[in-house]
């Protein structure tokens, strides 16, 4: 697949990371991204990534740190 970025004369600067940025808030697909249909598929991602970890957390299955 490829992305179908806004265009922007400055790029979104991303401190933590942007996994993080992602995951947290930081960083909504809405604000680069063109298509909304793209936009669904990362923010599903990102949900399944929640749900990953949660559960891993829960299982025992890691442990952060």
């Amino acid at each position: 697949m490829k992305f179908k970025f806004k265009e922007s004369n400055e790029p979104l600067y991303v401190s933590e990371g942007i996994f993080y940025a992602l995951t947290e808030g930081y960083l909504n697909p809405e604000e680069i991204l063109e298509d909304v249909a793209q936009i669904e598929e990362v923010r599903k991602a990102v949900e399944t990534l929640k749900t990953f970890q949660s559960e891993a957390i829960r299982e025992k299955a890691i442990e952060l740190g």
